[in-house]
């Protein structure tokens, strides 16, 4: 696949040549496309594992080991190494989702999501970016679902990564049951 590149500024009265035309086609084609491009940089990791939450304690570096929903740039994400970080392959505006879900035991506790900029696994290193909290389901048939969307300006190199705490006992993300998802898209420089 192509790799990604950043769009150009041009001067009033620049003429568009099929070059830049491509260039710009290439770069907003997401990947699945039947054209062979990158597309803008994106990936989306999930996880498939279930994982014991401990009472009032942030859970970091949860492993988003399984293979990416999608990616258009594998230096994004590995499943390997550092596989809890995103990381911005190129400096810009970027959209962040994220989507976890865990099972009910039939308690109502809330349960917190975060999202940290360049913490090294550390829910308290590195820089805060978002918080975001829901409390479980009552009902034992329904997970819990707990998401959360945001914009930030990432240099090349940031990487991000998501912690979560529960303030009830026993509970555990259920990724078996649904995929926990993890993603960002360049939206622009």
């Amino acid at each position: 696949m192509a790799a990604f590149t950043s769009p150009s500024t041009r001067s009033s009265g620049y003429k568009i040549t099929a070059a830049n035309w491509n260039e710009l086609v290439n770069d907003l084609i997401y990947l699945g496309s039947s054209t062979a491009s990158a597309g803008r940089p994106a990936v989306m990791a999930k996880s498939t594992a279930t994982t014991s939450l401990t009472q009032d304690n942030w859970v970091g570096s949860i492993a988003f080991a399984a293979t990416d929903e999608y990616s258009t740039d594998t230096s994004m994400h590995s499943t390997s190494t550092n596989n809890s970080r995103l990381i911005a392959p190129v400096t810009g505006l970027y959209q962040l989702t994220a989507e976890i879900y865990a099972d009910a035991h039939n308690q109502f506790e809330p349960l917190h999501m975060m999202i940290r900029k360049n913490s090294a696994g550390s829910s308290t290193g590195g820089t805060l970016i978002l918080q975001n909290t829901a409390c479980f389901s009552t009902n034992p048939v329904v997970l819990t679902a707990c998401n959360l969307a945001t914009y930030v300006r990432l240099s090349a190199t940031d990487y991000i990564e998501l912690f979560l705490m529960s303030e009830a006992s026993g509970e555990a993300l259920v990724g078996t049951t649904q995929a926990h998802r993890f993603g960002m898209i360049w939206q622009s420089a």
